[in-house]
C-alpha cells in the first residue's frame, strides 16, 4: 500500500501533500497529475467557492451543497464552526460536526457536491466553508 499523505518536512521544506490512490507521496519525482494536493502550489489557496450555513435543532442535521460543477478527484474544503456573532466571534472546536465529499471519492467517478452535518447541534453556530479549486483533477 502506497504512502498517501504527508505533512512535516519533505524535499527541503514542510508541506501538506496528498496522492491520488497508488501513488506514493513520498516520492520526490511524483508528477502534479499524480497529487491531489500539495501545499506549495501557489493555486492551492485558490477559493473556488465559500458560504455559510446554519444548523437547525433537534440533531443530527446533514445539508448537501452542490459544486455547481463536476470534480474527478475531492476538492479540499475547509471548515469553521462560529456563533452567530451577538457581539462576539467564537470559533468552536467542531465537536459533532463533520463534512463528507458526495459521489465516488476514489478518483473513479463524478464528484458533484459535498455535505456538512451537525451530530450535536447548538443555537446560534454557523458553518462557514470554503472549496479550495483543484487545478489537477
Amino acid at each position: 500500500m502506497a504512502n498517501r499523505v504527508i505533512l512535516g518536512a519533505f524535499d527541503g521544506t514542510y508541506v501538506l501533500r496528498v496522492s491520488r490512490p497508488g501513488f506514493n507521496v513520498l516520492s520526490t519525482g511524483l508528477p502534479n497529475e499524480s497529487l491531489v494536493f500539495d501545499s506549495r502550489w501557489v493555486e492551492s489557496s485558490n477559493i473556488f467557492m465559500q458560504g455559510a450555513v446554519s444548523p437547525v435543532n433537534p440533531p443530527p442535521w446533514n445539508i448537501d451543497i452542490p459544486f455547481g460543477t463536476t470534480f474527478a478527484l475531492p476538492p479540499v474544503i475547509l471548515y469553521a464552526v462560529t456563533d452567530d456573532g451577538g457581539g462576539t466571534y467564537n470559533v468552536y472546536e467542531n465537536v459533532g460536526t463533520h463534512v463528507r465529499i458526495n459521489g465516488a471519492t476514489n478518483g473513479a467517478g463524478p464528484i458533484t457536491s459535498f455535505r456538512i452535518g451537525f451530530d450535536v447541534a447548538q443555537y446560534n453556530q454557523i458553518v462557514h466553508y470554503y472549496v479550495l479549486r483543484n487545478f489537477h483533477g
